[in-house]
């Protein structure tokens, strides 16, 4: 029986396989593309440990799990446009613009040795608190050729750092006494790189935010360059490669150092009404120059597409290294990414992609669908992901995208 089934199912594969060559569905000459998508992650609380009839919070379980690093929230986002031509075994050219937001906040994991398991009365506990954000805005172009079995193409793009985010020094201090009173300080440090916003974005007319000083960002605009391949190794083979490589940095020349303090301390009996303090501090602005590049990058998958484009696997690796060349003020961080998939497609019109990857430092597994009809082809996913492989399954973070694209 399960042979017989087997069977029918290869036959399937292959009698639809007969049509989906037809590229019809596949190749628009002319193309305008939105692509929106917006990921966050963490790699402490799941979906799965919310959405219960009653939630229970194991501290000492999150101590005893939570990795030596601490705790690690990720959000990302990188809406972006792009039109161009893309005539089949001939010329690509496209140009693409858009805005790329990636930030990692991390807390110490001796908050959670403390959560989980107390502390020694009169013996401080201190806790780490770092983190960086950065955001910038880009314009690029895509140039290449393709045949039948082979592609190449050059993706120079220019872009300009609108800020850079750096919390420097930071810590929080938690203590308890013999007498019974629990507090904590925190004390934190932030360094605010921009030439065009300030730390409490105010005294920003948002009705012309638009007209930026498009003059200063073009001067302190930096230049990275991505390559992109694919090759036919046999019919059924195709294996890829790109890669990002940056040229010469973006710089920002000014910087607004911002204070964080912070108190709280009550008696452990009436802890519900603590006496609490709370104050953000923004120093003058200095002048102090900072260079940027976007994360440096390379990766290498394959297709394996036995039935035509009715059902293909793939799969990859490659890595990354954020704030590559890094200077004064910035910490280069190695990275590796990959990447496990398969899609299901019919005539190229309705696909379903399903894949487990990792990216930027998130683990996510996503479900995508594909309608095309050439003249409009509407991209929706979603994402169950973490900045922790294990937490991924627990749905400790959310992603998703929107694409749209139209042409002929």
């Amino acid at each position: 029986m399960k042979k017989l089934v087997a069977l029918l199912i290869f036959a399937l594969f292959f009698s639809l396989s007969t049509f989906s060559e037809e590229r019809f569905y596949n190749d628009r000459i002319i193309d305008f593309t939105l692509d929106v998508p917006v990921n966050v992650s963490n790699n402490l609380i799941g979906t799965k440990d919310i959405f219960q009839d009653v939630v229970l919070i194991d501290f000492t379980k999150i101590a005893d799990e939570m990795s030596d690093d601490g705790f690690s929230l990720i959000a990302s986002t990188k809406p972006q446009v792009s039109f161009g031509l893309d005539i089949p075994n001939g010329l690509l050219f496209k140009i693409n613009a858009g805005l790329d937001l990636y930030s990692n906040i991390g807390i110490g994991k001796s908050l959670f040795d403390f959560l989980g398991y107390g502390n020694t009365i009169n013996e401080d506990i201190t806790i780490d608190v770092k983190g960086f954000a950065d955001l910038f805005l880009f314009a690029g172009l895509d140039v290449g050729w393709s045949t039948k079995k082979f592609s190449l193409v050059i993706s120079p793009t220019v872009y300009s750092a609108l800020a850079h985010v750096a919390m420097e020094d930071s810590k929080v201090v938690l203590s308890n006494s013999a007498h019974g009173e629990f507090s904590y300080d925190l004390k934190g440090t932030m360094a605010f790189y921009s030439d065009y916003f300030t730390p409490d974005f105010k005294n920003i007319d948002y009705k012309t935010l638009y007209l930026l000083d498009y003059k200063k960002i073009i001067e302190n605009s930096g230049l990275d360059v991505g390559v992109s391949f694919s090759y036919d190794l046999y019919r059924y083979l195709t294996i890829y490669g790109n890669a990002r490589i940056p040229i010469y940095p973006t710089k920002i020349s000014t910087c607004i150092p911002t204070t964080i303090t912070s108190s709280m301390s009550a008696e452990i009996m009436d802890i519900g009404n603590p006496q609490f303090t709370w104050d953000i501090t923004k120093g003058d602005a200095e002048e102090k120059e900072i260079k940027i590049n976007r994360p440096l990058k390379f990766f290498v998958s394959g297709k394996f597409h036995p039935f035509n484009g009715v059902m293909d696997y793939y799969g990859g690796l490659g890595f990354g290294i954020e704030h590559p060349f890094a200077g004064e003020g910035l910490e280069s961080d190695f990275y590796f990414d990959y990447l496990l998939g398969m899609r299901l497609g019919f005539w190229h019109a309705l696909n379903f992609y399903v894949s487990t990857e990792r990216t930027d430092k998130i683990f996510s597994h996503k479900l995508i669908v594909d309608v095309n009809i050439r003249l409009l082809e509407v991209k929706v996913g979603v994402s169950a992901e973490s900045s922790s492989f294990t937490g991924s399954f627990r749905g400790g973070g959310a992603g998703a995208f929107v694409q749209l694209s139209v042409g002929f």
